[in-house]
């Protein structure tokens, strides 16, 4: 299966689970690509020639689970995401998980993606079960 992970660049926590899911995932035979979202000059892809995109996020703010412009901006010019099936992660914090996972969810289903699972991950076991999942 070809797989996708979109991911905001510069945060070490997020960047350690990305690599987690990857590796799950590559091992139950996932070919990976990871898209890293921040990098100057990165233009959205076409997402079309995938079976899945997953997109993570830092939460940002207390109490609002805000995510990055840098990713906003991101998925609002991606391109292709009504084909594949879709996850979301966030690198989980003590408030705005669910604001920031429902902000994520939106911007996919706006595409017409159809989101198929998500997660709070906390840490790298949390990131290696959520694989697990998705790789069935």
């Amino acid at each position: 299966m070809k797989t996708a992970i979109i991911y905001v660049k510069g945060y070490r926590r997020l960047e350690r689970i990305v690599n987690t899911l990857s590796q799950t995932l590559q091992r139950g035979g996932h070919s990976v690509d990871l898209f890293a979202v921040g990098t100057s000059g990165e233009q959205p892809v076409s997402f079309r020639r995938y079976d899945r995109v997953y997109v993570g996020s830092p939460v940002l703010g207390y109490f609002r689970g805000r995510i990055p412009a840098e990713l906003a901006a991101y998925l609002q010019k991606a391109m292709g995401l009504d084909r594949p099936k879709t996850a979301v992660f966030v690198s989980k914090r003590l408030l705005g998980n669910s604001k920031t996972t429902k902000t994520i969810m939106a911007m996919l289903e706006h595409h017409g993606s159809q989101v198929v699972d998500f997660e709070f991950v906390g840490s790298l076991a949390d990131a290696e079960r959520f694989g697990q999942r998705l790789r069935e």
